[in-house]
């Protein structure tokens, strides 16, 4: 017994669906494997965001701390050392010069110096090179309290030592945020959160 003709008729059509179904599978897979590869960039994205920022959130906490510092340095311009108990103004003037000090060193963990290989090659190696700006904001604040008060003949006096003082604090953070860049920070976060929007 043959093959009714109707069931030839449909022979082409079997064919032209199965062309569509298989056109459609690839475009499905090329759209998923799409959607794949951007999860997978955004997901490095939220990676390295999130190294950036626990790196970002150590400096931070070590700028907090010398910007804390820097503003008792710059209080201690206002006082008179004879208005206050015998000693108080000059044992707060002796803590804030070790406490910038040791500000100081720890900046080294984050800030190196630089030039290292040109400048200084008689220094001791952790001494060669010249200080980042930054750092150096640190560095004048330390001095200027350590002449705070002081019965140098040149010694400067407190409201200009205030001033000086104040330069160091602006000029510090304005360092420190060109390398922890809030305002790109914030940009790179929404765009990574429009892309997991977009990809939801």
């Amino acid at each position: 017994m043959g093959v009714p003709t109707w069931l030839g008729d449909l022979e082409p059509i079997a064919t032209a669906i199965a062309a569509a179904m298989a056109v459609y599978a690839a475009f499905d897979a090329r759209m998923s494997a799409a959607r794949q590869s951007r999860e997978t960039r955004r997901q490095g994205a939220i990676a390295l965001e999130a190294m950036l920022t626990d790196y970002h959130s150590e400096i931070l906490e070590w700028a907090a701390e010398s910007i804390d510092w820097m503003s008792r340095a710059d209080s201690l311009t206002f006082f008179d050392p004879e208005k206050l108990p015998d000693g108080v103004f000059f044992d707060r003037r002796a803590e804030c010069i070790w406490r910038l000090s040791a500000l100081l060193d720890r900046g080294r963990l984050f800030f190196p110096n630089e030039a290292t290989e040109k400048v200084g090659l008689h220094k001791p190696q952790a001494r060669r090179g010249l200080r980042p700006i930054v750092l150096d904001q640190l560095k004048h604040a330390h001095n200027y309290v350590r002449d705070l008060r002081s019965s140098a003949p040149n010694a400067k006096p407190p409201m200009e030592l205030h001033a000086a003082i104040v330069d160091c604090k602006r000029q510090f953070v304005f360092e420190v945020q060109r390398v922890v860049e809030p305002e790109e920070r914030q940009r790179r976060l929404k765009e990574i959160l429009s892309s997991s929007s977009a990809a939801a």
